[in-house]
């Protein structure tokens, strides 16, 4: 599938690339600190290092979500508290909260989850639009909330929206779903995805398989207005200077739920470390949240001395430490198919550390790191796989010739902020452009 670069006609002015005022619609956004919330936030910061002028309106997840590496202004974060607007949860009695969600369905008209965040969040986009008269407008999801501010707001405002979906349906990640929407999602949700695909101006997705397969339920001509951006890197990535060491460290970062099957690893793991003569040199190191029962896993596969849980570190520190690893580790759920794009396959590639990528045969990621290098693919389902990936790296450490075969550092152009933000500022140049030539 096209990308935007190939199916938009950009108009610059000569010089210096436009700068746009943009309203964002991102329920989660710093300072909350889970992996929607982050790809949010390093957008956000992308474009402000562009010189452009964004507002976000995000929602106050912080407490009220246990899906949270440790919210906070972290130090990577701080330059946007200036522009980020949190609407908290309404409260109050029954009676008040009964009144605010019928006041809100006369204000947005889709009685989606979230329609009252939403609601509020169109009413202080309008202020906010009076005084600094955005160019566009982008919405953030999952949640699906933010569509529907966006939507009504891009309605009223009259500026191009672009919709942007960060992750597939749930109901996608299980094999031999329908065709139809409606089967799959509430009616209503459906009927609202299909007004989402018909009136947005243009859609991002991550990855082109994503994008493929989502556009497929959407239907309303998404797969002409649509293009693949990439989650952005840090603005700087981390020194790749890092010493080897005397240690051969294994890292995996975030969240691992039962859904990315993670005994498979364990057990390919186990064939490695018995493959060795001196197993004592591996650690694996886990630092995030652990709801798969990972730690029970490994105790029961006898692993405890070659493991390491660091809990969760917030976001700056947890790069820090996967930066000081030897090799980075990303496990996809076997059930996504391959369309996922991990929020951290982007910050290993910010880190510059070599990427082991246990996927499916058929992934975003593995396609990518076999085109272009930055490290290697083991099969998710085969534990064998899993062992000769693990060696492969493991030999090349030995030989001091690990960052040489297998650094993805090669791969930060591709997702540098200003890479992400020439793709977006094609879009923005003839939506945008579009829009003022018919007014002109």
């Amino acid at each position: 599938m096209p990308t935007v670069s190939q199916n938009s006609s950009p108009r610059q002015e000569i010089g210096r690339p436009r700068t746009y005022r943009i309203l964002i619609f991102a329920p989660a956004f710093a300072p909350f600190a889970n992996p929607e919330a982050i790809v949010n936030s390093k957008l956000a910061l992308a474009m402000l290092d562009a010189g452009w002028e964004i507002d976000v309106i995000s929602r106050c997840l912080a407490g009220q979500s246990t899906y949270d590496y440790g919210s906070g202004w972290d130090a990577a974060c701080a330059p946007l508290g200036s522009i980020t607007h949190e609407l908290p949860l309404g409260t109050g009695g029954v009676a008040r909260r009964w009144w605010s969600t019928f006041q809100a369905f006369l204000a947005v008209r889709y009685p989606v989850a979230g329609m009252k965040w939403a609601a509020a969040a169109m009413r202080l986009g309008r202020l906010l639009h009076r005084r600094n008269a955005y160019d566009a407008v982008l919405s953030r999801a999952f949640p699906s909330s933010a569509h529907l501010a966006a939507m009504r707001f891009a309605q009223c405002a009259k500026i191009p929206w672009i919709a942007n979906w960060n992750d597939p349906w749930e109901f996608m990640r299980r094999g031999g779903a329908s065709d139809e929407l409606e089967n799959q999602l509430r009616r209503i949700d459906a009927r609202f995805a299909r007004c989402v695909a018909r009136t947005a101006s243009w859609h991002t997705f991550p990855s082109d398989q994503l994008r493929q397969r989502m556009c497929d339920y959407l239907q309303g001509g998404a797969d002409r207005r649509s293009s693949t951006i990439p989650h952005a890197a840090m603005l700087q990535p981390l020194p790749a200077d890092i010493p080897e060491r005397s240690e051969f460290q294994i890292c995996y970062t975030g969240q691992i739920t039962v859904d990315h099957r993670p005994e498979a690893f364990l057990r390919g793991f186990r064939r490695f470390v018995q493959s060795l003569s001196d197993p004592s040199i591996v650690k694996f190191v886990f630092v995030g949240l652990d709801r798969a029962g990972m730690c029970e896993q490994i105790a029961r596969l006898g692993l405890q001395p070659y493991f390491h849980f660091a809990g969760s570190l917030g976001y700056s520190a947890t790069l820090a430490r996967a930066a000081r690893s030897t090799i980075s580790l990303l496990i996809d759920p076997p059930e996504a198919g391959g369309m996922l794009l991990q929020s951290k396959f982007v910050d290993y590639v910010s880190i510059g550390r070599p990427i082991l990528a246990v996927t499916s045969s058929a992934s975003t990621v593995g396609e990518i790191l076999r085109r272009e290098g930055g490290g290697i693919v083991a099969n998710c389902g085969d534990e064998q796989d899993i062992a000769r990936a693990l060696r492969t790296l493991f030999d090349a450490w030995s030989q001091g010739s690990l960052d040489q075969h297998f650094g993805s550092r090669r791969l930060y152009p591709k997702y540098s902020p200003d890479s992400i933000i020439r793709l977006y500022q094609d879009i923005f140049a003839t939506l945008v452009g579009r829009r003022q030539g018919g007014a002109a």
